[in-house]
């Protein structure tokens, strides 16, 4: 792959929608927490497959905010659910969606 954010796995699917990556048209590698968080998000674990429009499309996470919200609070309830607070979720990503 030439892309960092593309890449094909025949046994990942879209978080969405459910389509399946292909050589030609690879899944999105999509960082919950973006920006500053990038790194963190990626250490954590906290990213999900996307097909290119459920990334970028005219109703993809980018674009969408309840999605893009309801990606955040389930990954955040995620790592409450570990046994982590609320609190040491604020201190890694500045804020809580929840």
């Amino acid at each position: 792959m030439t892309c960092y954010d593309e890449y094909y796995d025949e046994y990942r699917c879209c978080e969405f929608c459910g389509k399946t990556g292909t050589s030609r048209v690879p899944l999105h590698r999509h960082h919950v927490f973006g920006g500053s968080n990038r790194k963190i998000s990626d250490r954590l674990g906290m990213v999900v497959d996307l097909c290119h429009e459920c990334h970028e499309g005219k109703d993809g996470v980018h674009r969408n905010r309840a999605k893009d919200l309801e990606l955040k609070q389930r990954f955040q309830q995620e790592y409450e659910d570990e046994g982590h607070s609320r609190e040491e979720f604020r201190l890694l990503f500045g804020k809580s969606w929840l």
